[in-house]
């Protein structure tokens, strides 16, 4: 999983300059305010994965009769020139409760997501603005209705003067029922979820787009130290810090990718390019600011696979949502150990029948491994490397894993091919994780796995690791160790 953080749009104020940042930075998603299609079509050019999101302005915003204002918002959608350029559009913009009645604004919702349905739109509901509603309206019947008709949530999330200013909030000596009942501001939506569980499945429950977040002093609580307006004077022009705060946002909206925990479309800080009215929140000036921010998505975006390596992570069986939206296994916390697992069957059975059998007869989310290595030393990775899988019971948020396709038991061992390929994938892990230790299945439960021949010190576990020569590139390390496995081979079957 790489950064959430795009960009958002109020106004290009330099074409070939925003253009130029897109194409180098490749943001994950993009927000755009403005109805410039000659900007957009350019955008989507120069950088084709990224998600982008249309919002119409509307002056006088107003929700009922509800059916009436959803085929206004509908009409002017369809008279702009990126209708069908951005991958989801938003309704209208920030409504607030009237007079704490959350309904009228929900069943405008269900409504504007029909009618955009049936124009093969996708549609991003509510965009509320930060604070609200309170989260028990969110059981609400009319809010469940609504929820369930939209593509994603949104929402907005603001603290001040710092973005984590959430963290200072101390139950022990805080009001914790209203402060459940009006905020956190930062990461609220986790809130929103949680209520939510209550009435409806995870797979109910549509992905979150963040559409607005950073630091904006508008909001109500007093924290010391809190300015009008937003990060400029709120951290003295300091972009580094900001950019840093928006970092720790971005690594929390992270930590929610599935299972049973939020998913995130993405999150857009407000702004990249706007009016004069918005210039303390603006990352496009000064130009420094731009730049690193986008330093920050290039540094952060999820990295190339090792060579050789075969992703199959979206032609495998997997849970999906109400949308038909795959569902991923959470994120681990951290990783200190990789294990390695057998499959215990004939290692024809590849990652695909191995898929199927865990999500349609053991019902789990997807595939139980990390990354599965066949017979022939192909490498497959199977779900995201910091996803929290399922193959071992009570360590998941804390290993990675390797399965070996095949059964290793009564004396049969891997062949040399896929012990080298293995072997590889270890020396890869440890380059991205340093070099944490390696265990099989069976060091945690009283199982088999990864076969009798594992142990001992004759047991493939020896010839699996990376030979302990002082060699510092671990790879090189690995090539060196071609030979010396080949003459253990030779050993183990003259022997």
């Amino acid at each position: 999983m790489g950064t959430l953080l795009g960009v958002q749009i109020q106004v290009v104020r330099d074409f070939d300059e925003q253009i130029g940042f897109i194409e180098r930075v490749q943001p994950p998603i993009g927000k755009i305010i403005q109805d410039n299609e000659p900007f957009l079509s350019r955008a989507k050019e120069v950088s084709p994965d990224t998600v982008w999101v249309g919002r119409v302005w509307v002056a006088d915003q107003q929700w009922q009769p509800a059916h009436q204002r959803a085929i206004e918002h509908r009409d002017r959608i369809l008279r702009t020139g990126i209708t069908r350029k951005v991958n989801y559009w938003t309704g209208q913009n920030e409504p607030y409760p009237y007079n704490g009645n959350h309904v009228p604004v929900a069943e405008f919702v269900t409504e504007l997501a029909q009618l955009l349905h049936a124009e093969g739109l996708k549609y991003i509901g509510f965009n509320w603005s930060v604070g609200v509603p309170h989260i028990p309206d969110w059981g609400h019947p009319a809010m469940l209705e609504a929820v369930q008709a939209c593509d994603a949530i949104g929402v907005h999330e603001y603290s001040a003067p710092n973005v984590n200013q959430a963290e200072s909030f101390d139950p022990r000596v805080d009001d914790l029922e209203s402060y459940i009942t009006s905020g956190w501001h930062c990461l609220r939506y986790r809130r929103a979820y949680a209520k939510l569980r209550e009435h409806l499945s995870a797979d109910q429950i549509p992905p979150w787009f963040i559409g607005e977040c950073g630091v904006d002093g508008g909001i109500w609580e007093p924290f010391p130290g809190k300015q009008q307006g937003g990060w400029k004077p709120n951290l003295n022009d300091n972009y580094e810090l900001y950019i840093e705060q928006l970092g720790w946002y971005d690594r929390q909206l992270q930590m929610d990718t599935g299972g049973d925990r939020p998913r995130i479309l993405g999150a857009t800080p407000f702004l990249w390019g706007c009016n004069d009215d918005w210039t303390s929140f603006d990352l496009l000036r000064p130009r420094e600011a731009s730049e690193a921010f986008g330093q920050y998505i290039i540094d952060h975006k999820e990295k190339a696979l090792p060579t050789g390596w075969i992703d199959m992570r979206d032609k495998l069986a997997a849970q999906t949502d109400q949308h038909g939206n795959k569902l991923n296994w959470p994120k681990r916390s951290k990783t200190d150990t990789i294990v390695i697992h057998h499959t215990a069957v004939d290692p024809s059975v590849g990652p695909e029948r191995i898929a199927s059998y865990h999500v349609h007869t053991k019902g789990w989310t997807r595939s139980a491994y990390t990354i599965e290595v066949g017979p022939e030393g192909k490498i497959y990775l199977i779900n995201d490397l910091d996803a929290a899988c399922a193959g071992v019971s009570h360590q998941n948020d804390h290993i990675t894993q390797i399965c070996l396709l095949g059964s290793f038991m009564d004396g049969y061992e891997p062949p040399s091919q896929q012990l080298l390929a293995a072997r590889s994938v270890i020396v890869d892990l440890w380059d991205m994780y340093g070099k944490i230790p390696v265990q099989g299945h069976k060091n945690y439960l009283i199982t088999d796995c990864p076969g009798d021949t594992w142990d001992g010190p004759l047991g493939w576990k020896v010839r699996l690791m990376p030979p302990d020569e002082d060699v510092t590139d671990w790879k090189a390390r690995a090539l060196l160790a071609e030979d010396r496995l080949f003459r253990i081979d030779q050993i183990t079957e003259e022997g």
